[in-house]
């Protein structure tokens, strides 16, 4: 009987695995923009999740307290000892020391929200991309027992953009009174633009695509120009959403 030969099967060579590692590589390569995209939206949309439930609670509180806004030592009208305004200081939720806050409060504009249990879950105040200073890791603590100074990721404007701090003298669809951080750049949370709430509980969002809103942010919290690039970026916002209309920009972003 003829007998068959039998050859020993053939293992992977070296070029084999280097040129598979070379393809699994490729294919990383080009997965990965789209893995990054679709982490941004996530947090984008969890952001925008937030600042809708701070509008809530803003809402709920103009109920139950005459129709006004969250206070906040940095808008001028609030008391007379404090005539001050900095709108920088606007993501500011709680001061260091009840002396330096509204009525012998520490808590402070979007923070009174927390203090009135309006809102009771700390995080909503912290933006899952953020990537600044003010992150919730550093605070956390301030929302408890302990009593030092909280700065959340949001940007509270304090009034409408006619000045009044009564909710319903503002124009509901074409006023923002939240957005993201606009203290610094550091303080601008995403990349290509930003969620605002506008006074009627909308969420919308603001295309920078250019990066010109980012860019006339000051560098560092600590700008003696802070303030006023704030108002600047919020007359920015307004101007835009004028004249995008009711389309607004609405466009994608990161």
């Amino acid at each position: 009987m003829k007998r068959i030969a039998r050859h020993p099967a053939r293992g992977f060579t070296l070029v084999d695995v280097m040129v598979s590692m070379a393809v699994v590589a490729v294919l990383i390569g080009l997965l990965l923009p789209s893995l990054r995209g679709v982490t941004s939206t996530g947090k984008r949309v969890a952001c925008s999740s937030n600042i809708r439930q701070i509008g809530l609670g803003l809402h709920m509180y103009a109920d139950d307290f005459g129709g006004y806004v969250v206070p906040s030592r940095f808008v001028p009208g609030w008391s007379q000892k404090y005539r001050d305004s900095n709108a920088a200081q606007m993501m500011t939720l709680r001061l260091s020391s009840d002396a330096d806050g509204l009525w012998g409060q520490s808590w402070d504009g979007l923070g009174r929200l927390t203090m009135a249990n309006y809102l009771d879950a700390p995080k909503i105040y912290y933006c899952p991309s953020h990537h600044g200073s003010h992150k919730f890791n550093g605070y956390s603590n301030s929302f408890g027992m302990d009593t030092r100074a909280a700065v959340g990721n949001y940007q509270y404007r304090g009034m409408g953009p006619n000045g009044s701090r009564f909710l319903y003298d503002i124009v509901p669809s074409a006023s923002a009174l939240v957005s993201d951080g606009l203290q610094s750049k550091p303080d601008f949370n995403h990349r290509f633009g930003l969620n605002i709430l506008l006074a009627d509980l909308h969420v919308v969002w603001y295309d920078d695509l250019n990066q010109e809103l980012y860019d006339s942010l000051p560098n560092d919290e600590s700008d003696v120009g802070a303030a006023s690039a704030v108002h600047d970026a919020w007359s920015a916002i307004d101007d835009g959403r004028d004249t995008a209309g009711s389309g607004g920009n609405g466009g994608g972003g990161k």
